[in-house]
């Protein structure tokens, strides 16, 4: 279907290389994205057996993370408005990797229950920012290429779980420490992060 005078106006014109370079850049933040949820999820039951919670205790604690991302969902279109797709994304991986750091350290410190629901409720935060901005970039590259790629993004999503939960298995059956662990997928994280983002 050949393009409408309207559908023209409202897509500039950008190099095909620079859209090609955007596309594998969103790809590995979705990745990126799976990569630090799984991170923590892989390690769920070391840290209730290191805090020594009930299950209820432990369901309520994870529901910080819910309250997060709740909070978050709803800001990121404002916050992605204000300062972009690359800055948000930067802001939430930011947030969410406080976050994850902070749950690490205290779930290996044997710290309270409630400042690990506070670094769960960061992780959530930053990572409904993340997703949001990162799934309106990914919008936009679609747009540019003329075809359906967010299928790939999102299941570029699911194999970042599948292979960080893959690692967090290897490291508790090791019994490596919480800490050094997410210290190690946070240092992957910003790394590559560090090379996608300029590629929005």
């Amino acid at each position: 279907m050949p393009a409408t005078p309207a559908m023209t106006s409202t897509t500039p014109t950008i190099p095909r290389e620079r859209v090609l370079d955007a596309r594998m850049a969103v790809f590995v933040t979705f990745t990126l994205a799976g990569l630090v949820f799984a991170s923590w999820a892989s390690r769920i039951a070391d840290a209730k057996a290191a805090l020594g919670l009930t299950a209820g205790e432990l369901g309520l604690t994870l529901f910080a993370a819910s309250v997060g991302s709740v909070t978050g969902l709803p800001l990121a279109g404002r916050i992605n408005d204000r300062i972009g797709a690359t800055k948000a994304v930067a802001l939430g991986v930011g947030v969410a990797l406080v976050g994850l750091l902070a749950v690490a350290v205290v779930v290996d410190a044997r710290g309270p229950r409630a400042a690990v629901a506070a670094g769960l409720f960061l992780i959530g935060l930053g990572v409904g920012v993340w997703d949001v901005a990162m799934n309106l970039e990914g919008a936009d590259v679609e747009r540019h290429l003329g075809t359906s790629v967010m299928p790939h993004f999102h299941a570029a999503f699911s194999g970042g779980t599948v292979g960080s939960a893959l690692i967090g298995a290897g490291m508790s059956c090791a019994g490596v420490p919480l800490t050094i662990h997410l210290i190690g997928a946070a240092a992957v994280t910003v790394l590559l992060s560090w090379w996608a983002l300029p590629k929005f």
